[in-house]
This record gives C-alpha cells, structure tokens and sequence, in this order.
C-alpha cells in the first residue's frame, strides 16, 4: 500500500517574471549565428520564435498547382503571386506563408 507522503509530492511551476520578445533583426541574427537550427521551419509571431509543421508532398504539389492557377488567371492584373517566402510585417512579425498574392 503506499504512503500519503508518497502520493502527494509537492509540484513547483516557475512562470517566467519577464517575458523578453525578440525583433525581427534579433530573429535573423540567432539564425545567422547558429543559435536557431536551420533544418527547423521557424516563423516569428508576435515576438515568439514559432515551430512550423514540415510540408508534405501533397502539400508542395497543390500549393505549386495553386500558385500557377493564380499566375495565369492574374496575368493581366498588377500583381505578384509567391510561395513559401519571408514577409515582415513589423518588428516583431515574420511569416511565412504558403502562398500570397501582392498587389502593386
């Protein structure tokens, strides 16, 4: 049979007292320095280094179907159509999304 004392260990959850967000430069030099790994997909979301979940090949094959259907159907139109590139939005936002349409 075990103990009282063995049942109920006491547990220490530390919160973080300072939270300290990084800068789209910050994000860039921690690459560029090693710090974050380059086989990760990463995005910085408000400040937050985020992990990106590993593309698929279904998922490189509709989005290069995707991103030609948009070419043709907006070649008439002041436009650029891109996949999987870096877009900054402010200091502390850089994403990269699957596709984008830009428009000039």
């Amino acid at each position: 049979m075990t103990s009282l004392n063995n049942q109920l260990k006491p547990t220490l959850t530390l919160e973080p007292a300072f939270q300290s967000l990084c800068t789209v430069q910050d994000y860039h030099r921690m690459s560029e320095l090693g710090i974050l790994n380059s086989d990760e997909r990463t995005e910085l979301i408000a400040g937050k280094i985020t992990l990106m979940t590993a593309k698929g090949t279904r998922h490189v094959t509709t989005l290069r179907l995707l991103g030609t259907a948009e070419d043709e159907l907006l070649a008439e139109q002041t436009v650029f159509v891109t996949t999987h590139d870096h877009i900054q939005l402010d200091d502390f936002l850089e994403l990269e999304p699957d596709l984008a349409i830009g428009i000039e």
